[in-house]
């Protein structure tokens, strides 16, 4: 029956293909039945040590996770490992992925010495000479076997360390290693951007790093809340390799913009100031272009079931892959070697420094640099003289004042003044209070929704809609307000602007005589 019939190979993805419409609803309860109809198929049909046997018991558990149901989760999931280990071996990012939500749902569980063993065990999966005794990150990142799945697995260990530290034993060490796996992420971050070769790509990386970044900003700011009289461990300061909490938060906020920005702006005028020839461009775009719609077709086929993948065609794109990349580091190497002006102008994107921007800033300049979370809005401000970060509950109707601050008409004017004036009071107030004389600009560096929003028009006082809107208190009279997109953005082009300034002056022709 199983060589000869059709229906083998047909039968068990009956349920599958409503069990993915059901997923496409968000049914959990609906998704749970069909996968155990499946389940069972396959188990009259394979036994019960087939690796799609194992796939059924991670969707099961992955289910009812998502339910809130941890213990059955983490009990098929218990199922779906042993099967896994013998299938694939230990070192696999499949079995790195399933240590880690057995470690996930162990913590949520407040089961942190198991959530902890598990992360361990993942890591061990992912990056094979990682020693759990002996932490040394260099060997961590060098080792990795799939750079993505790790970065998953740090920002999954790092917010169950920080739940740790918050709901059971808040001592001070254990934020401190909560925030040493954030920068270990962070560290990670950009190693996988500079192996992402498109823009989408590099866009989708950048969303994911916000995401962190937004639960490390929660860690640093739980360590600005402690108290004078707490001692802070010499972890933390090791850590934080000798700055502040502030500064780190800077980072953390500057480079989710940033990065991808910045890289974009590099790459352009690399071709343009770097002077490398028309024909080594090309072979670089190709290769670019080859890699993405590889590694894009080898994620798409590794995403199916094993049964539904094309192994040939798997097969033939990984043998590609490995040519192009192989290209792709002889291309590097050799255009670091011919054209050092075009690849120190493209790789060099990291953010700059708080001394580097000090030193571009005028004394009468403030930076605001936002960042737009799920649950609270980070500022952090830059002067010549001052740093520091406030975060600000996030209202749930924030979107709402952003979109009513933006414009106004006759009958909507009392909405429009009613939003500027909590917006003010929001976003701007706090941050004034703080400021010491002379500031009289204000660059702002807008987030997310904030980036609709004028903030000359924000009222620094509530006013009614019957009075003149020509004559209302708008923080424009107070200050004036500049935008741009990030910190590192517009040192960037301060710099440059100053460069050419310089360059045009040094050119200048001399008229003797004259």
């Amino acid at each position: 029956f199983r060589n000869s019939s059709p229906i083998f190979f047909f039968y068990p993805r009956i349920p599958k293909q409503l069990r993915i419409v059901y997923a496409s609803l968000k049914d959990t309860l609906n998704q749970i039945a069909y996968q155990q109809k499946s389940l069972d198929i396959r188990l009259e049909i394979f036994g019960e040590t087939h690796l799609l046997i194992a796939i059924n018991y991670h969707n099961l558990g992955t289910c009812y996770g998502s339910q809130g149901n941890y213990q059955l989760a983490i009990a098929y999931y218990q199922k779906a490992l042993p099967i896994l280990l013998q299938t694939t071996g230990k070192y696999s990012t499949s079995i790195a992925q399933l240590y880690s939500n057995l470690a996930k749902y162990f913590g949520k569980l407040s089961n942190y010495e198991q959530a902890f063993e598990h992360y361990q065990l993942a890591l061990q999966s992912v990056c094979p000479t990682f020693n759990s005794t002996h932490f040394n990150q260099t060997s961590l990142l060098q080792s990795c076997i799939s750079l993505h799945v790790l970065f998953k697995i740090l920002n999954q260990k790092a917010q169950t360390q920080y739940n740790y530290y918050k709901k059971q034993n808040p001592q001070p060490a254990n934020l401190g290693a909560c925030l040493q796996t954030y920068l270990l992420a962070d560290e990670l971050a950009n190693l996988m951007r500079q192996s992402y070769q498109t823009e989408d790509s590099k866009l989708t990386l950048g969303n994911t790093i916000k995401e962190t970044y937004q639960h490390a900003l929660l860690a640093l700011y739980e360590l600005t809340q402690l108290g004078e009289n707490t001692t802070v461990p010499k972890q933390i300061d090791v850590v934080l390799q000798g700055k502040s909490a502030e500064e780190i938060s800077w980072h953390f906020i500057e480079k989710s913009k940033a990065i991808v920005l910045l890289s974009n702006l590099k790459d352009a005028e690399a071709k343009v100031l770097g002077k490398i020839p028309a024909q080594l461009l090309q072979i670089e775009e190709n290769i670019k272009a080859q890699l993405n719609y590889l590694n894009k077709t080898i994620t798409d086929q590794e995403a199916k079931p094993p049964e539904q993948q094309n192994t040939e065609l798997l097969f033939d794109c990984k043998e590609k892959q490995f040519e192009y990349k192989e290209q792709w580091r002889q291309l590097t190497a050799q255009l670091e070697k011919d054209y050092p002006d075009y690849y120190q102008l493209k790789h060099q994107t990291n953010v700059r420094s708080i001394a580097e921007l000090r030193g571009t800033l005028s004394p009468q300049t403030a930076l605001l640099n936002y960042f737009v979370g799920d649950d609270y809005v980070y500022v952090a401000t830059l002067t010549t003289t001052q740093l520091y970060v406030k975060q600000i509950v996030k209202p749930n109707n924030f979107d709402t004042l952003c979109t009513n601050a933006v414009g106004y008409t006759k009958s909507n004017r009392q909405t429009y003044f009613d939003a500027g004036h909590k917006l003010y009071q929001l976003l701007v107030a706090p941050l004034l209070e703080q400021l010491t004389p002379p500031i009289t600009h204000l660059l702002v560096l807008p987030d997310a929704k904030l980036s609709e929003v004028p903030f000359e028009a924000l009222l620094t006082h509530a006013v009614s809609h019957t009075q003149s809107f020509a004559h209302q208190p708008y923080l424009l009279h107070q200050y004036s307000i500049s935008y741009h997109y990030s910190a590192s953005l517009w040192q960037y082009s301060k710099s440059r602007a100053q460069q050419k300034h310089t360059n045009i002056a040094q050119n200048q022709p001399s008229f003797v005589g004259f």
